[in-house]
């Protein structure tokens, strides 16, 4: 059975009353399962649209321990386990493999072993078998990288990537893979579109919602080293100049005090240069397994306009146990479309398990 056999996609996007199309999805055959993502842009689509066209590349990439700041951290690594290393256990693993194996080693380099004296041929022996030990040791680290690493890893690139864009973007991607009695699903989540799960006995699985109105933990986090910054009057935090909107009116985290201030409604996102600092820029990263035959949906935040987490999982299952009754995306969103205050962007994709809905076991 094929990638393409195994999984069942549809998807639906609608513009709605609030011009342009700023979300954009993501969803391919990934290896031994399938790549999901939506993304919803704000200020304009630069960051959305140039973060999906990268997504794969990147998650591929990850992988394979090769995106710039994996890089960066494996040479980190490898520098402070040479910094770590003994000249005894040097010497234990020169002695352990065998002088004459080093010789043979730095003859094919170009050194004259015949002719070097003893000092120099022992200088290089040391320099040589600490590389190996390096080498050897980052080898075994890189080989313990797992799904989920791959997952934090894409999005701190892309984190990384747009530093300097104005713009920004919401990031709930997931990857999904198939064994003969279960999914198992690994995400990874920036901001406050989801990624759902629906299983056959109708339990509901949610990332995180990294929004103001409703992640507690995010805003107390930002909360408290605003109140720091005050404490101890440190003028030139960018904490010191933040606040949040009331809770009575439409919730912001905004960069600076009076009318000119720069807002958000969510705590975590790529891009949005003007909240620097601010922002939580470390993705939600989960990993576990759903029953064969569960629904994944990706949606971003125009298919709701609630402020509280029940009321946002609410839609969710509803949209989620439509399209397991047989209902089209299409209708779906459609029909979201034409609810009162519904204006935003939306964007529902569901991934179903093929083999269930074909009825094949």
């Amino acid at each position: 059975m094929s990638i393409f056999d195994r999984f069942y996609m549809e998807g639906y996007q609608a513009t709605n009353l609030k011009p342009p199309q700023e979300d954009r999805w993501v969803a391919q055959p990934f290896h031994r399962g399938y790549l999901l993502a939506v993304l919803d842009g704000h200020i304009n689509d630069e960051v959305s649209d140039q973060a999906a066209n990268r997504l794969a590349h990147y998650f591929q990439l990850g992988f394979e321990r090769e995106l710039p700041h994996q890089q960066r951290t494996d040479a980190a690594w490898r520098e402070e386990f040479l910094a770590g290393l003994t000249p005894e256990a040097i010497q234990a693993w020169i002695a352990e493999r065998g002088s004459p194996s080093f010789e043979f080693d730095l003859w094919e380099m170009g050194l004259d072993t015949a002719t070097a004296d003893d000092n120099e041929k022992r200088d290089q022996i040391n320099q040589l078998a600490q590389d190996y030990m390096a080498d050897y040791a980052l080898a075994e680290h890189r080989g313990k990288s797992t799904i989920d690493d791959s997952l934090r890893a894409t999005v701190t690139q892309l984190v990384e990537d747009f530093g300097d864009s104005t713009a920004g973007s919401t990031l709930s991607m997931a990857y999904v893979y198939p064994t003969e009695d279960a999914l198992h699903i690994h995400t990874a989540q920036l901001g406050d579109s989801a990624i759902v799960i629906l299983t056959p006995e109708d339990e509901l699985h949610v990332t995180a919602d990294h929004s103001v109105h409703t992640c507690e933990s995010d805003r107390a986090a930002i909360q408290n080293e605003i109140d720091r910054a005050h404490f101890v009057e440190d003028h030139r935090s960018v904490f010191y100049r933040a606040h949040f909107t009331p809770a009575m009116a439409p919730a912001y985290l905004m960069n600076d005090t009076g009318d000119l201030g720069v807002g958000l409604a969510m705590t975590r996102a790529l891009g949005d240069k003007e909240l620097e600092g601010l922002l939580i820029r470390e993705p939600d990263v989960q990993g576990f397994s759903a029953p064969r035959g569960s629904l994944i949906l990706g949606v971003t935040d125009g298919v709701h306009v609630a402020d509280t987490v029940e009321a946002r999982h609410g839609v969710y299952r509803e949209i989620a146990q439509r399209l397991v009754a047989g209902e089209r995306a299409q209708a779906i969103g459609d029909e979201l479309a034409q609810r009162p205050d519904h204006d935003d962007n939306i964007t529902i994709v569901a991934l179903h398990d093929a083999c269930h809905i074909r009825g094949n076991t």
